[in-house]
């Protein structure tokens, strides 16, 4: 059996979207529906604002001068400054050339959107939810190793949306839109952690990824991930990411990268584990 992908639109809570000033936006009728706009002019501004916004806020910035040809380089900032923030991406692409959209891609930029094609609020408004945590999904992705299913990539990936709305494991559940104890079934088999634990783990990493970024506080992290205040975070960190004895003790503030590399080993033991109980119900049935 194959998880159903976590369903692209739904009801979620209200998000902030921070809109960089720009022309090309004056006509759309913010604010979107589900989200709460904030207009900021100029970069150092949305830079500043950026540094402070939670990981569910989403960004929406025009790549191009008015000539086309390749994106702003003060976008490449924006999306070093903040990664784990998505970037929505829009323009009139009949005027810009196709290097620019591959550079925007490769700089990481979450979506594109053609302003000439689907340039309405009714159309924006489902690319900032699809955008929604992909930062947050294509670093787990690109450092789980292969011990993960496909499934299990599909229950980490439905974490990641909603760790970053800091939501529950009945949110977990509500994303496939089935009940808890069917979510924990699926984790049981899968060799993925409980729903609860699962949870924890993708907010811890996501407050570590956070912790990363230049000018982020402890304050700041734990408000945005769900924590009551920093100790908190602290505590959450200290009790999931845990070094191979080699390594020691844990730095104060322990790289993203290490994090993973814990993570990792929880998911090959527990796979571990389902592959040895999976053996030994085909040794009994013969």
């Amino acid at each position: 059996m194959t998880l159903p992908e976590a369903p692209p639109i739904r009801a979620h809570p209200v998000r902030t979207l921070l809109v960089l000033d720009h022309p090309a936006f004056n006509p759309l009728p913010f604010p979107a529906e589900g989200y709460r706009a904030i207009r900021v002019t100029g970069l150092d501004a949305l830079l500043a604002a950026v540094r402070r916004a939670p990981p569910s806020t989403a960004v929406l910035v025009a790549p191009f001068g008015s000539a086309g040809g390749e994106p702003d380089p003060a976008l490449q900032v924006l999306l070093a400054s903040a990664p784990l923030l998505p970037v929505v991406a829009a323009a009139d692409l009949a005027s810009c050339a196709p290097a620019g959209v591959e550079t925007l891609l490769r700089w990481g930029v979450s979506e594109v959107v053609d302003m000439g094609l689907e340039g309405g609020p009714e159309a924006l408004v489902p690319r900032f939810r699809a955008a929604h945590a992909r930062p947050l999904k294509r670093r787990l992705e690109a450092r789980l190793s292969r011990y993960a299913s496909a499934n299990a990539m599909t229950l980490v990936r439905a974490a990641a949306e909603v760790a970053c709305d800091c939501g529950l494991s009945d949110d977990l559940a509500a994303v496939f839109g089935v009940n808890e104890r069917t979510v924990a079934d699926w984790c049981a088999r899968e060799g993925v952690p409980p729903p609860r634990r699962l949870l924890g783990w993708v907010r811890v990493l996501l407050a570590v990824g956070l912790l990363e970024e230049l000018g982020r506080s402890w304050t700041n992290v734990a408000r945005s991930t769900g924590y009551v205040d920093g100790k908190g975070l602290r505590r959450a960190i200290g009790g999931l990411v845990r070094p191979e004895p080699r390594d020691g003790t844990i730095p104060r503030r322990p790289s993203f990268e290490m994090a993973m590399a814990a993570f990792d080993r929880e998911l090959h033991e527990a796979r571990e584990k389902v592959r040895g109980t999976r053996g030994f119900r085909s040794a009994r049935s013969r």
